[in-house]
């Protein structure tokens, strides 16, 4: 072997001490030792070397037990395959190693680790003034390594640093020929060009990826309470799991941090703890974004500000073709450059959390006209795909209240959204732009009357009304929310006096566009007269009302006028008329379920009569 080899890339490397035992991981390890390749794929600081070194130590030791007992098999059989400290050749690259020659004698210098004696010919080949064919040379190794009597493993750490295609030609053939004594490991930030495909459809190798390295909650436990000894709660374990999807590179430097604070202060780092943690930082920056050319930088941090990749975006944000996107993404995908694929079509992906906040910090940071430009095309990419949500977020984002007001009036979402996400996406408008979209500003008082928010309710009511005076579509609209602010407030009389003054507004019979609030009027009168008391009144009402619900075609409010009936005669304690109603509604429970929960609330309640149903309600 050549004296000029630096030796320490042929050493074991020493596991750390705040090492997480993974024995679901080592035994997936074990069960591919008869295949001929193991590839453990996966990004930056996701702990690939320390898998492997704990998995040869927990061998080792497992071997000097055997040995102890003397219970060591001298056959050999490929499913037996056991490591032991003679059986294991290692070998990190750096990116010199990319050189053919070079990388194929440090291949065989580890190989000698195991057998002293193994591949002496091929590095004669290898050192002559002119070397015979590269395949020569590894067939030689390969008769050599055919020739052993045990079995082995090496390992080939860091092997992303290689960008040569001779050295992948030549693993290649090598795997392709290889003896069933020698078992190849890979550790690596990317997958390397192998022929990975046809050594999945022959089963051949034993796969470990970012998926199935990134920490549980119970190891994120063990690691940070019982090796850096924080004894942090339940729920900030959880936290920092999610925040840092399980990345163990991520829960190290939230270590380092989280040691440098005092107990109490802790809870509120684990809560703002993102990738513009200065370990964060410094550990992405250096290791991945640094590492990448200058067309990819751009790419990664304009498109950073999406919560979804795919090509068809990316294109429209970036203004580069749909084709280069395409392959941008499965670059990345493949080189584990932190991106996480959201289906098997491997079409559409996120970025992991800690490296999207790295990337959106510093391109608002420093370019944050590219920010403004690249949240404008996205809005206009989702509106124009029908994904409005999306569309309305990131034209508030670009600053263009605007677009998102004209989103929002015009939005079917709104009819599904939750109150908050409307109250959120409103919350960010300028009142002016509120009020300048009429259909969104009762919208938005629709939905701050059902969270409770009367006074702002009141409030935003005067402004309008006096808007309305010129409108007086608007005017009737406010005067139903009035109606129903009332009611909520238990203000019958009010209730009543508005009720009226919009039917007094009203034609009669009711048009297909005024039918709707004349329901509503009249639903109104029902509700106040029955909190007044006026039980006899409220029941007219409630006739009224589902009677104009047959007519506008609801059958959810002719229940609901029926069940409001149906409650006055309760009242008024003429049980033998409400209870038929009220079996009735029950009966229909899977098309209305909400009404005849009620009935038979209220049923609950009846004295024992009769179980009769009429045909007819």
């Amino acid at each position: 072997m050549s004296g000029d080899l630096l030796q320490t890339k042929l050493y074991l490397p020493r596991l750390w001490p705040s090492f997480v035992p993974r024995s679901h991981l080592i035994e997936k390890l074990n069960g591919g030792v008869h295949r001929k390749l193991t590839l453990i794929s996966a990004p930056a600081g996701f702990g690939k070397t320390t898998l492997v070194t704990a998995w040869i130590e927990q061998n080792q030791k497992a071997e000097i037990r055997r040995q102890k007992d003397k219970t060591e098999e001298t056959s050999f059989h490929p499913s037996s395959f056991n490591l032991h400290p003679s059986k294991v050749a290692w070998l990190s690259l750096d990116e010199r190693d990319s050189e053919l020659a070079r990388f194929l004698t440090y291949f065989i210098a580890a190989l000698q680790t195991h057998t002293p004696s193994l591949g002496k010919k091929a590095l004669a080949m290898l050192a002559l003034p002119t070397p015979p064919p590269t395949e020569d040379i590894l067939m030689t190794l390969l008769n050599e390594i055919a020739a052993i009597p045990q079995e082995f493993a090496l390992v080939l750490d860091d092997y992303h640093v290689i960008n040569a295609p001779p050295v992948a030609q030549a693993l290649t053939f090598l795997l392709e020929h290889l003896p069933p004594q020698m078992h190849l490991v890979i550790t690596t930030r990317a997958d390397p060009p192998l022929p990975l495909s046809r050594l999945r459809a022959r089963g051949e190798i034993t796969e470990i990826r970012a998926q199935d390295l990134m920490f549980s909650l119970e190891e994120t436990a063990v690691f940070l309470n019982e090796r850096h000894q924080l004894n942090l709660p339940a729920t900030d374990l959880l936290t920092l799991t999610d925040r840092t999807e399980g990345w163990i590179a991520g829960l190290q430097l939230a270590a380092l941090s989280l040691q440098q604070l005092s107990a109490s202060s802790r809870h509120q780092f684990i809560i703002d703890f993102a990738g513009e943690d200065r370990y964060i930082l410094d550990y992405l920056l250096s290791e991945v974004l640094q590492q990448q050319s200058a067309d990819r930088q751009t790419f990664l941090l304009r498109t950073s500000l999406l919560e979804e990749l795919n090509a068809d975006l990316c294109a429209a944000v970036t203004g580069y073709p749909r084709a280069d996107m395409q392959v941008m993404l499965q670059t990345l995908e493949q080189e584990n450059v932190f991106l996480i694929p959201l289906d098997n079509r491997r079409e559409t992906y996120r970025y992991h959390h800690l490296f999207a906040d790295l990337l959106r910090s510093r391109l608002t940071q420093q370019l944050p006209e590219t920010a403004t430009v690249v949240h404008q095309r996205a809005s206009d990419w989702f509106a124009a795909h029908d994904r409005l949500d999306a569309a309305i977020t990131h034209s508030l984002a670009a600053g263009n209240p605007e677009q998102a007001a004209n989103l929002l009036a015009s939005a079917a979402l709104l009819r599904h959204a939750t109150p908050s996400q409307i109250l959120g996406w409103l919350s960010q408008l300028p009142e002016a732009v509120v009020a300048s979209q009429p259909q969104l500003a009762i919208r938005q008082l629709w939905v701050l009357l059902e969270s409770g928010q009367l006074n702002e309710v009141e409030a935003r009511l005067l402004v309008l009304g006096q808007t309305a005076v010129a409108d007086p579509d608007l005017a009737q609209e406010l005067l139903v929310i009035q109606i129903h602010l009332a009611r909520h407030q238990q203000n019958s009389a009010q209730a009543i006096a508005l009720s009226q003054e919009l039917l007094a507004q009203l034609p009669t019979p009711p048009t297909p566009s005024t039918l709707p609030r004349q329901l509503a009027a009249v639903f109104g009168l029902a509700e106040a007269y029955r909190l007044a008391g006026e039980l006899d009144l409220a029941q007219v009402q409630y006739e009224e009302a589902a009677r104009l619900s047959e007519l506008a075609g609801s059958p959810t409010y002719v229940l609901r006028a029926q069940l409001g009936a149906a409650q006055v005669q309760i009242e008024q304690g003429r049980w033998e008329t409400a209870v038929p109603i009220l079996q009735k509604i029950s009966s229909i429970g899977d098309d209305y379920p909400q009404e005849a929960a009620l009935a038979q609330s209220l049923l609950a309640q009846a004295p024992t009569m009769p179980e009769t149903i009429p045909d007819t309600l």
